[in-house]
Order: structure tokens, then sequence, then C-alpha cells
């Protein structure tokens, strides 16, 4: 893999597991890092603001707990699925490490976080998408990391044509679900936005799930073929000032500030705990 090569060897720590022993339980401390499956597979258990279990099972070679990266606690619980499973865990100095070891790795790991995240296939009328309101996880990540998250990610503005900014006025859509054109990425500079999903018993309805401040990039989560959103967003209740992205633009302003690199690899961190926690 892209980052084994180059991880500090005599600081690694790898640690190997019986089928449905835990791996970490909600709760517990993150500082062991993010993990990735090296052998066998694990399962996450959550439960839900209305006691439902969500389950989301991980296979070799993928990462998981990425949350690790944003909150000092785990957000959800996981078993090992198999005997011999065995799981690496990636501490944020490892990842410093190999930040500077190698000036291509935020690069690939920030490419590889996007890829990864086009492959999950979120089932938007889910009882369960529409019960779990994401604002619960901003509510659990650290607000020092958070905070820092968000002042980073707002440096990419200076780095933008002012021609990508984009006013959104109360209530008017800054994307739809409907609009298969639109599938790039956006980064919020002042006011709000709220995403929703659509009320499959009245589709005259929207159930908003997840609002986002200042600082943040959104509009990760695409259909199938990058062809449009999965949620619908619109500005808050005092509009919206957005910077339009897209995924080669937000490469490049990687590549020009690695702080602000950082912060966007965070960004995706931040990303796929929220998807952890969805049915998927």
């Amino acid at each position: 893999m892209m980052f084994l090569d180059i991880l500090p060897k005599d600081s690694l720590l790898i640690k190997s597991y019986h089928s449905g022993e835990f791996v970490y339980q909600k709760g517990e401390s993150s500082s062991e890092g993010i993990c990735f499956v090296l052998n066998g597979k694990v399962e996450t258990d959550h439960i839900d603001q209305e006691n439902h279990i969500v389950k989301l099972v991980i296979n070799q070679f993928k990462f998981f707990g990425l949350s690790a990266f944003v909150s000092n606690i785990r957000m959800d619980t996981v078993k090992a699925m198999e005997d011999g499973t065995k799981v690496l865990f990636i501490s944020e100095s490892d990842f410093s490490f190999c930040m500077n070891a190698d000036s291509q790795f935020i690069i690939r790991a920030i490419q590889y976080m996007m890829n990864y995240i086009q492959t999950i296939n979120i089932d938007t009328n889910h009882d369960l998408m529409r019960s779990f309101k994401l604002n619960t996880i901003l509510d659990q990540v650290d607000q020092n990391r958070l905070a820092k998250m968000k002042e980073q990610n707002l440096r990419i503005h200076s780095q933008i044509y002012h021609s990508r900014f984009r006013l959104v006025n109360p209530g008017q859509f800054v994307y739809s679900e409907e609009n298969l054109v639109d599938s790039d990425l956006y980064l919020i500079l002042e006011g709000e936005v709220v995403h929703y999903v659509n009320d499959p018993k009245d589709p005259t309805k929207e159930i908003p799930i997840l609002r986002l401040e200042p600082g943040y990039i959104f509009g990760f989560i695409k259909k199938d073929a990058n062809k449009g959103h999965v949620l619908n967003v619109r500005a808050g209740s005092n509009g919206a000032l957005t910077i339009h992205l897209d995924s080669n633009l937000l490469r490049q302003v990687a590549k020009n500030d690695e702080m602000v690199a950082y912060s966007i690899f965070q960004t995706l961190c931040l990303l796929m705990a929220m998807i952890e926690n969805l049915c998927i």
C-alpha cells in the first residue's frame, strides 16, 4: 500500500484478533490512531437515536476509525469477524512522519480517501438515515481540532478566483439531488448550509440531517458515475457564501499548502466518521 513502506518500522502497532473480539469500543481513547485492515475483516456497530443497530463491514486493505484524527474518543464499536484478523494502527505522529518523509504522501492520501468515498453507497431512503442526526457526530469531535481544521480550510479562498464565489439566498439550493450535472465540491465561507434527505412518505417535505458553518468542505458524497449528489443542500436562514471547487482544484491547493492539505484530509476523516454512522 502507498504508506506501508514509509511508516516508521520501529513504532508500528499491529494487533491480531479472534472472531468476535473487540478491536475497540465506543467511548474509548482514540490515541492509537486510525486503523487499517491488514488481514481478515471487521464490523462496526452503531446505535442511532431510535436505538436501531447500524452495521458496516470493513474488508481487507480498508481504513476504519478515521474519526481518531478529529476526536479524542472512539465514536463506534468495532469487532473482528474472522480469526486471525490483523489491524494496523496509525497514529497522528506516524502520519506526520509519512508527510515529512514523502511530500506527495498527503496528496495520495487525499486521493485515496476521495476515491474510497465514491465506492460507498448511501441509502437515503432508509429509516436509519432519516432518524440519525449527523450533527451529533460533530458534537463528539474535539472542538479545538475542529476549529483549527476549519481555520485552515478557510485559507483555500485566498488561492481561488473570485469567479468561483457564489452567494446563495436563504432557503435556496446550493445543489439538489435531482441535479445530475452538479457533482462538484464546495467550501462555505459565510452563513450556514443545511443538508436534507427527501421524505419518501411526503415528497413535498425534506428532513434536515446536518448543518454546516464556515470552514467546512462539503459535496463529497456523490451518485454513481459521479453524476450528481446524494443529498439536497440549501442555504440557512441567513444565506450562505460558498466557493465552488472541484477535485482537481482541491488537489492543486493541497499541493501548494501542506497545512491546508492536512485539514482537507481531516475533513475527509470527519466525513467518513459520519458515513460510518449511517446504514451503508
